[in-house]
């Protein structure tokens, strides 16, 4: 790798000498400031308007709105209830520079965790700061690790605080804050993250033990000659303490994110990491899947093409509906084309050759995947750093929004604007209650302005589609028609299709042609949106109703946002069998 790139999370490369910083990034106090941006859909910077159809619907995602971090420049963002009032909270990992610089290969700046706290309108204020224990924090998520039901915080870094460089022999760091439940935290305990620079983290119970685990991406596994990226595994203890770290090879050098998923289908957590200092060609093995034995070690990796360009993040998700679980990659490029690639999971670990997808813009960093147009399909969005079809034209960010047609395959990207520079980082969370997923995204600082930012773009997608309902009842048919009660089973599934169900709505009502009073009452759902209830009806009918008495049971129920489905059955006493 030779190219500059800016921000957090710079990549270095190594030399003889060990590791050489490619550019470092200043970040100054800037007065609070929220800055809205509108959807880009024409002009010079719309990273070419042929990137977006005619047949696209309309945008129904609203313009970014920018939080000023002030002397912190972001590295990434999870979205989790910190203070347990039920709201979503932005929990933003970043760096406060000690001098000038701010990245991962030269001189280390503290880290700072900073939480906007939410207060369920998807609008934020000024970020409360906290030590992350670390120099230049990277990553972070949001996690119950010590099992106490409060949250807790898990960050990757590239150092212990006070660490002058980064990336130096001493090698990343991991940290935890446990969480007091009020938004306020323990004294970070450090752990080492195997490698060297940790750039990245996820979590999941890979030993099936019941207690969460880490997985970290490191960049390079040694200081002196890295040969490759290091994937290092911290068990936990279940009290937030965890086991010493085991490293495996990420596949490449400069491992850039981690994630963890079940890609076989044996029932056992496996891992996916990115590889960003791979060599920048179609053809390049950047994306690495480490197999899980189950028992917290696993299998050494396995390389598959990105598509192109160096890998920048993954993203786990089942993009073609087949139950199989898919990779999603950012693949970035200085001087061809930024893109999304989509590797199609066969189910046993492997994937089909990648297909890419045009990113929007330049410095493609950062990808996530969620139903944003309630179709049921995961949609992908990607951060880019900065305008540009091949190269930076302007370093404002960009948001690429790709909808997906449901079979893998993904509509020409929608970009919008980021209402800040070298977007570097995107995630997707309900931040207002609302049950669609809205868009976060991480503006890192720039030399000119110095000025690190949040963005928020609200989805503004309005659900118009009822739940889904199904019934049965059993028996159909009351005979003999002997005047007896009748216990009638009566059960099936209500979901969402849009929006959830809201539980509290499901209902059934029993009438007949008789105008009698007949059973009525609520209906428990289970996890899977299944019901089941025993109702009892009179097996009679009048001697002269011919065509026999008719009970007409109606389940009805609404979704979060008030979408009203209703399904009938119906169960009858005939005149004669």
């Amino acid at each position: 790798m030779n190219s500059l790139r800016i921000g957090n999370s710079l990549r270095t490369r190594k030399t003889s000498a060990g590791i050489q910083s490619l550019l470092v990034i200043a970040t100054l106090a800037i007065s609070s400031v929220v800055l809205i941006a509108k959807p880009m859909f024409d002009g010079a910077d719309a990273a070419s308007s042929s990137l977006v159809s005619a047949s696209v619907s309309p945008p129904f995602i609203d313009p970014a709105v920018a939080y000023d971090m002030g002397r912190l420049s972001p590295g990434s963002i999870d979205v989790a209830d910190i203070n347990s009032d039920h709201y979503a909270d932005l929990v933003v990992a970043s760096c406060q520079p000690l001098t000038n610089t701010c990245g991962n290969g030269g001189a280390a700046a503290e880290g700072v965790i900073a939480i906007f706290f939410g207060n369920g309108s998807g609008k934020f204020g000024v970020p409360t700061r906290y030590d992350s224990g670390a120099s230049n924090a990277n990553s972070v998520k949001v996690a119950d690790v010590n099992q106490d039901g409060k949250a807790d915080l898990l960050v990757a870094a590239c150092g212990r605080s006070g660490s002058t460089v980064c990336g130096e022999p001493a090698g990343g760091v991991v940290t935890v804050l446990l969480g007091n439940g009020d938004g306020t935290f323990q004294t970070p305990l450090v752990f080492g993250s195997g490698g060297i620079s940790a750039s990245s983290i996820a979590v999941g119970d890979v030993n099936g033990d019941g207690n969460l685990d880490m997985a970290v991406a490191n960049s390079f596994d040694t200081y002196s000659n890295a040969k490759s990226g290091l994937v290092g595994i911290l068990l936990g203890n279940g009290d937030g303490s965890f086991s010493q770290v085991v490293g495996y090879s990420s596949g490449q050098v400069g491992a850039t994110s981690v994630a963890i998923a079940d890609l076989n289908n044996d029932h056992k957590l496996d891992v996916v990491v990115g590889n960003g200092d791979c060599p920048n060609t179609a053809d390049a093995m950047c994306v690495g899947v480490l197999t899980g034995n189950g028992d917290g070690s696993f299998k050494p990796v396995v390389t598959f093409h990105s598509g192109g360009g160096e890998v920048t993040s993954v993203a786990v998700a089942d993009v073609n509906v087949d139950g199989k679980p898919d990779v999603l990659v950012s693949n970035w490029c200085v001087f061809c084309a930024n893109t999304v690639g989509v590797l199609l999971g066969n189910g046993d670990g492997t994937f089909q050759s990648p297909v890419t997808y045009a990113s929007g813009g330049s410095g493609a960093w950062s990808v996530a995947a969620q139903d944003l147009n309630g179709d049921n399909k995961p949609d992908v969005v990607v951060a880019n750093q900065c305008t540009g079809a091949t190269k930076c034209s302007s370093p404002k960010g960009l948001i690429g929004l790709l909808l997906n047609n449901g079979d893998g395959t993904f509509q020409p990207v929608i970009p919008y604007p980021a209402a800040g520079k070298i977007s570097s980082f995107i995630t997707l969370a309900d931040l207002n209650n609302d049950s669609r997923p809205d868009i976060v995204v991480a503006n890192q600082a720039y030399p000119t302005d110095f000025h690190g930012s949040v963005s928020v773009l609200m989805n503004n997608m309005v659900d118009t589609t009822p739940p889904f309902i199904t019934i049965a009842a059993a028996p159909k048919t009351l005979w003999p028609a002997n005047w007896q009660m009748v216990p009638v089973h009566i059960s099936g599934t209500i979901v969402g299709l849009g929006s959830p169900v809201d539980a509290s709505s499901a209902e059934y009502v029993v009438s007949d042609e008789y105008d009698r009073v007949e059973p009525s009452g609520h209906l428990s759902l289970d996890a899977n949106g299944k019901y089941s209830v025993t109702i009892f009806l009179q097996a009679s009918r009048r001697t002269n109703d011919l065509d026999g008495r008719r009970y007409l049971i109606r389940i009805s129920a609404k979704d979060t946002v008030g979408n009203k489905a209703v399904k009938w059955a119906r169960v009858i006493v005939p005149h004669q069998l």
